[in-house]
């Protein structure tokens, strides 16, 4: 990008999505690497305004407060569940009509029908926009409710009916729009619909994160780390399986921290205890973005993502900047962030077997534990939020002319 165009200002940017945010005494604060997406922004736009779901009532684990002199909040009511987003849905969609006159740029967000509604309406009002998908619902849908077996007859039927809706909304929101896709995979399929979608990856970190610390392979202990929100999709009952399968087939003992919030945590610590894991398996809850997330990284020797339905997870980026070797499912655009054998091992998903097994081989070969921590650390630098944030703003102005 060019100096004149990387000083460039181009107005208000009106970012808009379903990512849950709370109000208290404090101010507003939401959890996760997100607002590290929107500060790498701050420096194309005079402003940014945040059109999100606002409680007052909730607690948020792992909060990140948001510093109101550079942020501006737009509240809309906040929602748990398809049938109160339904519910909302007047709402919701006037709330964003009334502020779109407001922005110079709109950054819908989705997968989540906020940030499909605000699509729709930046491409009616022809207000310049590019939009973010970070996930891919078609596949969610295929997955089913981890409800209880009582719930999920009536529940999947329900599930269904909401994500033909979406995916037809989704439809419509992404035609001949501008679109940054988090992995070759949902970039694939959502081309069906414009020429002009892009794949990315979702990153969290820059050059100062990245460190290439002295970590030998471990010879007594494995220290196992997964990091991300405690539901069906995430597959983090297959990694307890797993690491109940090690205890008989490896002579290393193994410890796990599991990081993440989620409705799941009460039924995965059980399975843990019924698999016998004792207290070899933490569960952290939500742990903020910042030194405390690093401190988790850096204790791990072993760095596993096990989910069935993936964007870019930042997870990934992020324990390769530690210098910590990954496991990951092949799903989504996780194939793109890793080359098998090289960068990462690649497994699928839902395999037990499989997920042991790479465990093992990376944990009890030096060489290769020490050849997949040097390859990843090397990939992730210059694979920075700032430099993608360049990259967005690069091919905005190519293909909008600016704003």
């Amino acid at each position: 990008m060019s100096e004149t165009s990387g000083q460039k200002k181009r107005g208000v940017l009106g970012v808009i999505c379903g990512k849950k945010f709370v109000k208290n005494a404090d101010g507003y604060a939401t959890n996760g690497a997100f607002m590290k997406y929107i500060e790498s922004m701050t420096r194309y736009f005079d402003k940014i305004e945040l059109c999100v779901p606002v409680t007052r009532r909730n607690k948020i684990d792992a909060a990140v407060h948001i510093d109101s002199k550079k942020f501006h909040v737009i509240e809309l009511p906040f929602y748990v569940s398809f049938l109160s987003l339904t519910i909302m849905y007047p709402v919701i969609w006037w709330r964003i009509r009334q502020n779109m006159g407001r922005w110079d740029v709109v950054n819908p967000r989705y997968p989540d029908l906020v940030g499909v509604f605000a699509a729709l309406q930046a491409s009616e009002l022809g207000v310049p926009s590019f939009h973010t998908v970070v996930g891919d619902w078609e596949v969610e849908a295929k997955l089913g409710s981890s409800k209880g077996p009582l719930l999920r007859p009536f529940i999947n039927p329900i599930r269904r009916i909401f994500f033909m809706f979406y995916l037809a909304m989704e439809k419509k929101a992404v035609k001949n729009n501008l679109l940054f896709c988090h992995g070759q995979s949902i970039t694939g399929r959502l081309s069906r619909y414009t020429d002009r979608a892009n794949a990315i990856f979702a990153t969290s970190i820059d050059d100062e994160n990245i460190v290439f610390p002295e970590k030998p392979a471990p010879r007594e202990t494995a220290r196992v780390l997964a990091v991300g929100r405690l539901s069906n999709e995430k597959g983090h009952n297959v990694l307890l399986e797993a690491l109940a399968r090690l205890k008989d087939e490896s002579e290393l003992k193994w410890e796990a921290r599991i990081v993440g919030w989620g409705h799941l945590k009460e039924s995965l610590q059980k399975k843990a205890k019924d698999l016998g894991l004792g207290d070899s398996v933490e569960f952290t809850g939500g742990v903020p973005f910042g030194p405390e997330i690093v401190a988790q990284y850096d204790w791990a020797d072993v760095f596993v993502h096990p989910s069935r339905s993936e964007g870019t997870p930042k997870v990934i980026f992020e324990a390769m900047a530690r210098g910590i070797p990954v496991i990951a499912t092949r799903v989504g655009g996780v194939p793109q962030m890793i080359e098998d054998g090289k960068t990462g091992v690649l497994i699928s998903s839902d395999n037990v077997a499989e997920m042991a097994g790479a465990l093992k081989k990376v944990t009890e070969n030096a060489d290769l534990y020490e050849g997949l921590r040097k390859n990843a650390n090397k990939f992730v630098r210059g694979r920075t939020r700032s430099a993608y944030a360049e990259k967005i703003i690069e091919e905005f102005d190519k293909q909008c002319g600016g704003a």
